[in-house]
C-alpha cells in the first residue's frame, strides 16, 4: 500500500517559512528544499497522525478535515527539523506537544475531532435482552443469568430464568 499524505510540501512551507525548508532538508547546498527529504517528512507526519487515530477516524474523512491536515503538516514538520538533529523552535515544539496532548485525548474518548464522524466500534457485543415471541405484544425480557441488574433503558421488562430453548 502506498503510503498516505495528509499534507504537502506548499502547507509545510506556509507553515515554517521557505528558509527553513531549504535549511532543514537541503543536502547538496543547491539552495531549494530537498523534495525526497520533505516527502519523507510528510509521510512520517502523516504516519504519525494516522497510528495516533487509528479506528477512531477513517482514512477519507480524516483527508477532509481542515484540522488533522494542519496536525498532519505540523507534525511533518517536526519530523523535518529532527531529521538532521537540527533545534526545534520552541513554538513547533509546543505545536507538536499539544497534537500529542490531544491525540491522547481523543483516544482516551475525551476529545473528538470537529466535523468529522468517528469510525463505528469494531469490537464484538453481546446483549441479554430477546423478544418473547410467545406473548402478543412481545415483551421485552431479560436472560437473568447473563444481566448485571441494571436497567439502561426505559423499556419496561422484566426477568426471567432461561430454561433453555423456547417451544
Amino acid at each position: 500500500m502506498p503510503p498516505i499524505a495528509l499534507t504537502t510540501a506548499a502547507r509545510m512551507q506556509r507553515e515554517i517559512g521557505a528558509q527553513a525548508m531549504i535549511d532543514w532538508s537541503d543536502h547538496d547546498d543547491e539552495n531549494e528544499y530537498d523534495e525526497d527529504v520533505v516527502n519523507d517528512a510528510i509521510y512520517e507526519g502523516s504516519e504519525e497522525l494516522l497510528f495516533g487515530l487509528n479506528g477512531i477516524y477513517s482514512v477519507t474523512s480524516l483527508l477532509t478535515s481542515e484540522l488533522a491536515q494542519k496536525w498532519a503538516t505540523q507534525l511533518a514538520c517536526c519530523s523535518l527539523c529532527n531529521n538532521r538533529g537540527n533545534e526545534m523552535p520552541a513554538s513547533l515544539e509546543k505545536k507538536c506537544e499539544q497534537i500529542m496532548e490531544n491525540l491522547k485525548k481523543i483516544r482516551e474518548g475525551n476529545a473528538t475531532i470537529p466535523g468529522i464522524a468517528a469510525q463505528g466500534n469494531a469490537i464484538a457485543t453481546a446483549t441479554n435482552v430477546v423478544i418473547d415471541r410467545r406473548f402478543r405484544d412481545r415483551t421485552v425480557r431479560v436472560r437473568k443469568r447473563s444481566s448485571t441488574g441494571e436497567q439502561g433503558s426505559a423499556l419496561g421488562r422484566d426477568f426471567f430464568e432461561d430454561q433453555g430453548e423456547w417451544s
